[in-house]
């Protein structure tokens, strides 16, 4: 398996390059990066901790709207149960998934299905790795 790049880039700032998985498929070649130019993020231990507490909000809201009346707040806070893998799922969206040029070989409508889900696992598992090792470093930070 492929694995992706991480850097430290400053006190609070981690950059993940895509370099390795610039392997050429039939449609990647219309990709703006490659391996000279890769893909990369940069994701801030701000960008965890904002993704925690929107997410928490969301389930919060849905807490409040399902509530008995005679709950407290801390009940509904004690009913909301954040996991990292709905944070890192939620970075993923928004800064890998919306490189559409970038990621065409995970695109389905375009290649083979079964190839397509098999490559997309693999790189949410090894993506889901190294932002568990960024999420590591920042609670050393903090």
């Amino acid at each position: 398996m492929v694995e992706l790049i991480y850097s430290i880039v400053g006190l609070s700032e981690f950059s993940i390059s895509f370099e390795n998985w610039c392997v050429p498929c039939k449609i990647q070649n219309r990709c703006k990066n490659g391996k000279t130019n890769p893909l990369a993020l940069k994701i801030d231990c701000k960008d965890l901790l904002k993704s925690f507490e929107n997410e928490r909000r969301s389930q919060l809201k849905t807490q409040q709207k399902i509530a008995d009346i005679n709950d407290s707040y801390e009940t509904l806070l004690s009913r909301v149960k954040v996991n990292m893998s709905q944070i890192f799922s939620g970075i993923w969206k928004t800064k890998v998934k919306n490189q559409k040029e970038e990621i065409l070989c995970l695109n389905s409508r375009r290649t083979d299905s079964m190839l397509t889900s098999q490559r997309g696992s693999e790189w949410w598992a090894e993506f889901r790795r190294i932002m568990k090792k960024i999420h590591e470093e920042c609670k050393k930070i903090s």
